[in-house]
C-alpha cells in the first residue's frame, strides 16, 4: 500500500505534533501539527516515497512524548 493511517486516542483536546523519523532519528516528515480533539484521532499519510523499512513515529503532546516503531512493507 502506498498510504498508512495512524490512530492517536486522547483523552483531552491537546496540541498534538507527530513526525516519521528513520530509525537514526532524522525527521523525515512532519505528519500533523495543530488541535486534536479528544476521543479518537486518525491520521493518513502518503507512504509512496519511503522505502521499506522500520521507522519511528513520534507523537508528541503538551505533558510527554511517545515514539513508536512502525514497518513500512510495499
Amino acid at each position: 500500500s502506498n498510504s498508512f493511517e495512524l490512530e492517536i486516542q486522547l483523552e483531552e483536546c491537546s496540541a498534538v505534533s507527530v513526525s516519521l523519523s528513520d530509525l537514526s532519528g532524522q525527521c523525515l516528515k512532519k505528519l500533523y501539527g495543530g488541535e486534536m480533539a479528544s476521543g479518537t484521532n486518525r491520521i493518513r499519510t502518503d507512504a509512496s516515497e519511503l522505502a521499506s523499512g522500520f521507522y519511528l513515529v513520534t507523537i508528541q503532546l503538551k505533558d510527554r512524548t511517545i515514539t513508536r516503531k512502525i514497518l513500512i512493507e510495499k
